[in-house]
């Protein structure tokens, strides 16, 4: 059994963990970031637990936008929320544990989030940004209904010093 409860300030060793475990150093976010993300709206930030032990196994980290991002320059990694509520979530982060993956906890985690947001908040649209070359997340997400709207050009970099696209992709509850 996996628990979903909302993150703490000591959870941030284990975030951090999984995080390096994700991704790959040049789009890491940064503890300090998330640090302030949990201290300013903690109730965005998720955190996923194995009941068998209590093993932090993965993290969502989510913020409300008061406007859809129209291009890259308007959501950059390492960014700190600014909007405290709105009707527009923007997922930030989220990760599994590498350990955890391959068991469709990935997708069963991210479909109880966002039913956990639509329980406790007023959201009439979700919005998150993709690598599009990260084609296991974009399955999850699309299995949620969620559709591409718009291709951000040469958003995440690479261990090459080179670019992939991201991609925004958005779900409508109205």
């Amino acid at each position: 059994m996996i628990y979903i409860r909302k993150a703490l300030k000591s959870d941030i060793d284990s975030i951090m963990n999984i995080e390096k475990d994700s991704f790959i150093p040049q789009i890491q976010e940064s503890k300090s970031v998330f640090e302030k993300r949990i201290e300013f709206l903690n109730e965005t930030f998720l955190i996923f637990t194995d009941s068998d032990n209590n093993e932090i196994i993965g993290y969502l980290s989510g913020e409300f936008l008061e406007t859809i991002p129209s291009a890259k320059e308007d959501i950059k990694l390492n960014h700190l929320p600014s909007c405290r509520k709105s009707e527009l979530l923007y997922i930030s982060s989220f990760a599994i544990s590498p350990s955890k993956r391959g068991q469709g906890i990935g997708n069963k985690l991210f479909s109880e989030s966002i039913n956990y947001f639509l329980n406790n908040f007023k959201i009439n649209e979700i919005v998150l940004l993709v690598n599009e070359s990260w084609v296991k997340a974009r399955t999850i997400y699309e299995k949620q209904e969620f559709e591409e709207i718009n291709i951000f050009k040469n958003f995440f970099k690479t261990e090459k010093n080179s670019y992939t696209n991201g991609i925004l992709m958005k779900k409508s509850f109205i």
